[in-house]
């Protein structure tokens, strides 16, 4: 299930009109289309720790889940905490934890044709092989910053110009989205809103702040850590996530 929120209202779990949603999962990627009403979710761990590479849409006009079955033979392998961004019409894919290994590779996901294309990155000025980055994107390029590397936190940003498929170490002009602060770590925030998370002082939280703590109307979602968040138009859309029950 995942969660709606019209920002100064409250939440409400979104009930699928169509399709079946994906299994639970979490650490998984989101991107927003420039359309703004395709929500593509890629990867993440799920019940037993098993590692998805699975493609998923939800159609936010329409309410509808389905899964899309890449047309491109190759395709990333199953991962965790990977960068996932959208450009105009496509994603981006970017790092994450696989079962055994950390992954330094990028693909394209191109929409209009349903493949998948790892890039042939130019130059080696990239960041290390590493996961749950933050991250950030403009029309044209997307940013990466911190990411934990090999159980060491990285410093620095960079950023991945997909005209030229090469990365710089300016991401100047491009804001990243941060996993949170205050000792709180699993968090999910979107501009200046908060949501989750686990704290040792707290244990895990389901309470949504900007710069102070919101009590929306209506039904919170359950406490969690490791799930997605995106703002559309005045919505915030929450995906997935972990409990103390591990669901």
């Amino acid at each position: 299930m995942h969660w709606v929120l019209l920002i100064a209202l409250g939440w409400a779990s979104v009930i699928p009109k169509e399709g079946t949603p994906p299994d639970k999962r979490y650490n998984s990627g989101m991107a927003l289309l420039n359309s703004s009403e395709l929500l593509l979710v890629f990867g993440g761990r799920g019940r037993e720790g098993v590692l998805f590479n699975d493609l998923w849409v939800f159609d936010i006009g329409n309410k509808s889940w389905s899964r899309i079955h890449p047309r491109s033979k190759k395709t990333p392998e199953p991962r965790e905490g990977a960068v996932f961004v959208g450009i105009d019409e496509d994603a981006y894919l970017f790092g994450g934890k696989g079962y055994d290994l950390l992954f330094q590779d990028v693909w394209k996901f191109d929409n209009t044709q349903k493949k998948w294309t790892e890039l042939e990155v130019e130059g080696s000025k990239g960041p290390p092989p590493g996961f749950n980055f933050d991250s950030g994107s403009d029309e044209t390029n997307f940013c990466v910053s911190g990411g934990i590397s090999y159980e060491v936190n990285q410093s620095g940003s960079w950023l991945f110009n997909t005209s030229d498929k090469t990365w710089t170490d300016d991401c100047s002009g491009i804001e990243t989205k941060p996993n949170c602060d205050d000792g709180i770590i699993g968090c999910a925030q979107v501009g200046n809103y908060k949501f989750g998370g686990i704290s040792q002082k707290q244990g895990l939280i389901n309470s949504l702040s900007n710069g102070k703590e919101l009590s929306p109307n209506w039904e919170n979602p359950s406490a969690r850590k490791k799930h997605t968040l995106t703002r559309v138009s005045n919505y915030l859309l929450l995906f997935g996530g972990i409990d103390e029950g591990n669901n």
